[in-house]
């Protein structure tokens, strides 16, 4: 038995070469040629070089994947640089927008820059703030703070009222924007506002800027005869009007006594003028007047021709007055409110005689006139106790001319054929009626 010299496995007897490495043989023990020699030689260097090859590129592998792992965690590593700076920048975009978008921050930021006078800054804050409550009473109180501050008065009054729109109640800002307006002469803003607030203690401060409109005690309209306007307001300063239509003022009239509207058109402005001198919205009452239309009193007995009673007392006239007027009366001329005015039966005239009435309302308005015309034969008769009317009678319509429908001669002749002292009985008759008359207008 021998042993492959090359790899060292058994050789079975008769075999020429290696069944494992498949090497020849040596037939001959220990017997080396050159050409062997060389070959083993060669074959060694081969096979170092083989070797060393294969350490290189074993070396070259290993330097392969130290690179590629070293790349890998550069790689890696990078990555999470990249990621954790992206981290960072977002949290900071985040915080920013966080900040940008609080309500707080930003009110923070402006107040601190309003407390160093940097109003520019502190307006760029205070809009953001704003912005993102636009109710915020502090907000709005504060941007208007720094309007005021940078010069801008308009504005800022922007922002108060901004605030007494979401906040009715805040005192605070009652008391920045009242100012503002007195400064800037916006009456009609401030009677607005005041109209409008429930704040006691802005009410008590600035009541006195406070402005009522006029009350009328007329409304506008027709109205049948002479009127009489009241006007009266809750303040303690003044009322002013023309009458005219023209535009009250403290330089027109200035109302101390109730306005008499006689007949026609009438256009009456008031405005109200407070101690400050801050006057109202003006108020305007136009009036048509026209005049009373009664129609003429009634006359009682009738026109006609009359006699004394049995008894010899004169025939008694009487007026029909109605609730709310009163009547005046006269002989033989036209009556009006001057006239004797009527509180009683009247005794009728001996004579030929018209009898005139008017009715005067309230207001002194006058009525058509109504009259009738007696014919009295102050003679007493024998056989009636009554006064007799000899002939027809006519109504006491609104006749002014007084004609009588009897003939007038036949008074006459019995007038003339009275005596003298008929005469003188019968006017002084006329004189104690009339006096009689007087006196009891006197005693009413």
């Amino acid at each position: 038995m021998r042993n492959c010299s090359k790899c060292g496995a058994v050789i079975p007897a008769g075999e020429l070469f290696c069944p494992k490495c498949g090497a020849e043989v040596q037939l001959v023990a220990n017997y080396e040629t050159m050409e062997s020699r060389a070959h083993i030689e060669r074959k060694k260097q081969l096979e170092k070089e083989a070797r060393e090859r294969e350490l290189a590129e074993q070396a070259a592998r290993e330097q392969r994947e130290k690179k590629r792992k070293l790349q890998k965690r550069i790689r890696v590593i990078s990555v999470s640089v990249f990621m954790v700076a992206a981290l960072i920048i977002a949290a900071l975009c985040i915080n920013t927008v966080l900040h940008n978008n609080s309500f707080d921050y930003q009110y923070t930021k402006a107040a601190e820059c309003y407390e160093n006078k940097d109003y520019s800054n502190a307006l760029t804050h205070i809009e953001k703030a704003v912005s993102i409550e636009p109710q915020s009473e502090k907000g709005g109180i504060l941007l208007g703070r720094v309007q005021e501050a940078l010069d801008r008065p308009l504005k800022a009054v922007s922002a108060y009222e901004t605030v007494i729109q979401y906040h009715p109640e805040s005192e605070e800002a009652y008391s920045l924007l009242i100012p503002l307006y007195i400064e800037l002469e916006l009456y009609d803003e401030l009677q607005a506002l005041l109209s409008a607030c429930k704040v006691g203690s802005i009410l008590e401060q600035y009541g006195d800027y406070i402005t009522y409109e006029p009350v009328f005690s007329l409304e506008s309209g027709e109205y049948t005869g002479k009127q009489t306007l009241e006007l009266s307001v809750e303040g303690n300063g003044d009322i002013y009007y023309t009458l005219d239509g023209t535009i009250p003022s403290a330089g027109t009239l200035r109302y101390t006594d109730p306005i008499e509207l006689d007949e026609g058109t009438t256009i009456v402005n008031a405005v109200y003028i407070n101690t400050r001198n801050i006057s109202s919205e003006m108020v305007t009452g136009k009036y048509q007047i026209t005049a009373a239309s009664a129609t003429a009193p009634k006359i009682t007995p009738a026109s006609g021709v009359y006699t004394a009673s049995y008894d010899g007392s004169d025939p008694k006239i009487t007026i029909d007055v109605p609730e709310g007027y009163t009547a005046y009366y006269s002989f033989d001329e036209k009556a009006t409110e001057k006239s004797l005015r009527y509180s009683g039966p009247v005794s009728m005239r001996s004579g030929t005689h018209i009898f005139y009435a008017v009715l005067a309302d309230k207001d002194g308005n006058l009525s058509d006139i109504g009259s009738a015309t007696y014919i009295y034969n102050k003679a007493a008769p024998t056989s009636s106790a009554s006064p007799k009317k000899y002939s027809g009678s006519s109504d006491n319509s609104s006749s002014d001319d007084g004609s009588a429908s009897n003939n007038n001669s036949n008074n006459d002749s019995n007038d003339d054929s009275g005596s003298g002292s008929s005469d003188q009985e019968e006017s002084s008759d006329d004189k104690t009626s009339e006096s009689g008359e007087d006196s009891r207008d006197s005693d009413e």
